[in-house]
């Protein structure tokens, strides 16, 4: 066990590796957010996109008393604000070693190379942040994996890591990259909530606390918190419990998970309220997130806002999720007509992993309608949840090699995909 540990230590190693290959690869054109996308060239021949909102989250960290007290579009974002800085004073004597090295007189582009140098140590720490989710996103899938198929995982690995969300948005120093481990935690919180009667209620509240604490670096995970609720109830239905035993269950889990989960977020809430004086949402205040909903039913029109915003969105997100999700679709299919009769369509249809990403896709896309705002960054991941339904089915099918070899050609299609078009996700 210890020498499987260490196994996957080095190939998760090797794995963070490959975001570097998308310092070479195509960039968006230049006309399309002329006034939010700016190109940044390092030493003349690797290059990555700087987001506008990049310059105010850097300023947030460096001035972190205002960001407490004055209004800010970054308010909901304390975990990712307060905790880059951190790691950003942590790591400034080795922030500015690479400075000196790599970034002073070799910064090129359209970006603003004097602010960009001037607080190169929280971009820096941006980027340890994009690693470390990378990292743990790769993690909760290859351990989805049986252990003894340490190649199917790494394949599944390797495709993560070169997915269109990596290859837009790893080199940007914007929280817009925790859309990578949305779907993972969403199919990691739902298997868990499927051994929650085993759990004790502390391991609860710690799953909910982690939800809670994710929600308030990126709003987007709160969801993982349903997605366990889900596995729990799979389990007793699946189970034939008495609804009594459901009721009661579930009430012995929403406590802890819930007291936890939005126990924080609701802290902050009223942190922000009552002595702060400001709003902490942004995107509800200003954007109309979710609260479209409520402004359609005061005025009347309820109905025509839903069609409104219904028209063209299965065809926008079918569009979002590029080539990747209907070669995993056809190489599920096969891979499931293969191994038929080692894996009959009866158990497919219940295991725990495949509905686990079946929920999380119905659960994200409807998370996605309701918010009202429709970018390709939003849906995109779960082409991630497809890989590993993909690897899930390959490994339960017994055609792990089979399966390891179509998420390496998609690995590698991906990679040449990235030097001939711009990622989805930024565009």
């Amino acid at each position: 066990m210890r020498r499987r540990g260490v196994e996957l230590d080095l190939v998760l190693a090797l794995l963070l590796c490959l975001p570097f290959i998308f310092l070479f690869t195509r960039l968006p054109p230049p006309e399309l957010v002329p006034e939010c996308l700016s190109r940044v060239v390092v030493a003349h021949w690797a290059h990555f996109v700087h987001v506008c909102d990049s310059y105010t989250m850097t300023q947030a960290m460096v001035e972190l008393p205002r960001y407490f007290l004055e209004p800010n579009w970054w308010r909901g974002r304390p975990v990712y604000i307060v905790g880059g800085e951190a790691i950003a004073t942590v790591l400034r004597p080795a922030a500015l070693l690479i400075r000196s090295f790599l970034i002073d007189g070799r910064i090129g582009g359209d970006v603003a190379a004097d602010l960009f140098v001037a607080r190169f140590p929280q971009y820096f720490a941006l980027m340890i942040v994009n690693f470390a989710v990378l990292g743990a996103t790769i993690s909760l899938a290859m351990r989805l994996i049986d252990p003894c198929e340490q190649v199917l995982a790494a394949a599944l690995g390797t495709a993560i890591a070169t997915c269109d969300l990596v290859h837009g948005l790893f080199w940007t120093q914007h929280s817009n990259f925790l859309n990578v481990i949305v779907p993972l935690g969403c199919i990691t919180y739902f298997v868990a909530g499927c051994r929650a009667r085993q759990m004790t209620q502390a391991s609860i509240a710690a799953f909910g606390l982690a939800a809670g604490v994710g929600t308030l670096a990126y709003a987007y995970i709160i969801i993982w918190l349903p997605m366990f609720v889900f596995g729990a109830l799979y389990r007793d239905l699946r189970m034939a419990a008495a609804p009594v035993d459901i009721i009661r269950g579930l009430i012995q889990i929403l406590i802890p998970l819930a007291s936890a989960g939005c126990g924080c977020v609701l802290a902050w809430w009223a942190i922000n309220n009552l002595f702060l004086q400001g709003a902490i949402s942004y995107e509800a205040d200003v954007m109309r997130q979710f609260v479209w909903l409520a402004d359609a039913w005061h005025d009347g029109r309820l109905g025509a806002a839903l069609a409104e915003h219904w028209n063209g969105y299965p065809g926008q997100v079918w569009s979002w999720l590029g080539w990747p999700a209907p070669v995993s679709l056809a190489a599920i299919a096969l891979l499931a007509w293969l191994g038929r009769r080692d894996w009959p369509p009866g158990q497919m249809l219940t295991d725990p992993i495949l509905l686990a990403v079946a929920v999380t896709i119905v659960t994200m896309l409807f998370f996605n309608f309701l918010q009202g705002y429709y970018q390709p960054r939003l849906v995109n991941g779960l082409t991630l949840a497809l890989f590993v339904a993909l690897a899930r089915t390959a490994q339960k099918a017994k055609r792990a090699r089979l399966g390891a070899a179509i998420l390496i050609a998609i690995t590698g299609a991906q990679i040449v995909d990235a030097f001939l078009e711009p990622a989805i996700s930024l565009t």
